[in-house]
């Protein structure tokens, strides 16, 4: 019997376009020799694509807001609400809500597998709350960092999306957050290089904090 290696879980969370991806590749390439960077609906992203016959970046935050098909009344129905409708019946349908980020879950201990050294995962783009407990269950340390704000030019919230309201649920429930605002005179790259440190000093201030401490301190 092997002993699962001990690693770090930071979940990013917040509406399209807030930099989640972009904040979480900046800080990959700090430092790519632990941290790796998952998105946590690849796996829905993957089937969903493949059923309406779509590239993947339909469901990007550019394109999210483009025509995926028209319903039954005529009404447009964009790729982002697409394909938060189909994440939406999968979980209430499967007898596991789990099921997608129980994948997540497989990928973070077959990287840790082989790994020199402790990885850190950035885990983008979960909608729920319940799925963040998931994730951080067996993390040595982890923390929900809620990001607001729009880093770049793409400033539309989708309030019509399924996830706008579970994203909202996890904002209020979590006290560690990241402003991807812009500043004055900062252009995108020196905003990523900004965030990526305060990502960095969130990351440090885990290490002495246990799983089950470090999540309850990101509730309220």
């Amino acid at each position: 019997m092997t002993t699962k290696k001990p690693y770090t879980v930071i979940i990013l969370c917040g509406q399209s376009g807030t930099g989640k991806s972009s904040i979480a590749e900046t800080y990959r390439k700090r430092f790519p020799e632990r941290v790796r960077v998952i998105d946590a609906r690849k796996i829905v992203k993957d089937a969903y694509a493949m059923i309406i016959k779509t590239p993947i970046p339909s469901f990007s935050h550019s394109d999210a807001f483009k025509e995926a098909y028209k319903d039954d009344d005529g009404d447009i129905v964009t790729f982002g609400q697409a394909l938060d409708d189909f994440y939406f019946s999968t979980r209430f349908c499967s007898p596991k809500w789990y099921i997608w980020v129980a994948n997540v879950k497989a990928e973070m201990d077959e990287a840790s597998k082989d790994a020199k050294e402790e990885l850190t995962f950035i885990i983008d783009d979960v909608p729920n709350f319940d799925e963040c407990q998931f994730l951080l269950a067996e993390a040595k340390c982890g923390v929900v960092v809620s990001v607001e704000g729009f880093p770049g030019k793409y400033e539309r919230l989708q309030t019509e999306r399924q996830t706008y309201n579970t994203i909202n649920d996890i904002a209020e429930r979590v006290t560690t957050k990241l402003d991807s605002s812009k500043r004055r005179k900062e252009n995108f790259d020196q905003r990523m290089f900004r965030l990526a440190n305060e990502l960095e000093k969130i990351e440090k201030s885990l290490s002495a904090r246990p799983a089950a401490a470090s999540t309850s301190s990101t509730t309220k």
